[in-house]
C-alpha cells in the first residue's frame, strides 16, 4: 500500500504540473517556444543537478567498488539491445528515417525524464544504484543521439 500511495502522490504531483503548464499556455502567459526552453532546462540543468546532488550525498569509493557489476550488466544489456533494436526496426519498416526513430525508441525508453522522478519517489533507497545502472545508457544516448 505504501508504494501505491507514493506512486499516486508522484503521479498527482506530475499531473498538477501538467495542468499548470496547460493553463499558463491557454492564458497566453507562456511564449510559444516555452516547451523548447523548459525541455532544454530539464535536460541540461535539472536532471544533471538531481544526479550530481545524489552522487554528492551518497557516493563513496566503497560504493564505486561494489557497483562494478551494475555497470557491467548495464553495458552488456546495452550491447545486446542495440543490435536487437536495429534488427527489429529493419523488420518493422523500410523507410530509413522511421527506422532510425524505431531503433532509438527501442534502445532508450524514457528512463531519464520521468524515470528519475518516479524512481526517486518510489524507491529512494536504491536511487543511487538506479543512477549507476543508467550511466552507460546516458553515455550511449549522448554519444549516439544528442
Amino acid at each position: 500500500m505504501e508504494v501505491f500511495t507514493a506512486s499516486l502522490s508522484q503521479m498527482g504531483f506530475l499531473f498538477i504540473l501538467m495542468a499548470i503548464g496547460y493553463l499558463l499556455t491557454r492564458l497566453g502567459a507562456l511564449p510559444q517556444n516555452s516547451s523548447v526552453v523548459l525541455a532544454k532546462l530539464e535536460n541540461d540543468l535539472f536532471i544533471p543537478a538531481l544526479v550530481l546532488g545524489t552522487f554528492m550525498e551518497q557516493f563513496t569509493p566503497r560504493k564505486l567498488s561494489s557497483s562494478g557489476s551494475l555497470l557491467l550488466v548495464s553495458a552488456v544489456s546495452l550491447a545486446v539491445l542495440i543490435p536487437l533494436a536495429i534488427l527489429c526496426s529493419k523488420l518493422l519498416t523500410s523507410d530509413r528515417y522511421i527506422r532510425k526513430i524505431f531503433t532509438y525508441g527501442l534502445c532508450f525508453s524514457n528512463f531519464g525524464f520521468m524515470g528519475n522522478a518516479v524512481v526517486k519517489a518510489l524507491f529512494p533507497g536504491i536511487f543511487l544504484e538506479y543512477l549507476l545502472y543508467t550511466l552507460p545508457l546516458w553515455m550511449a544516448i549522448y554519444l549516439w543521439a544528442v
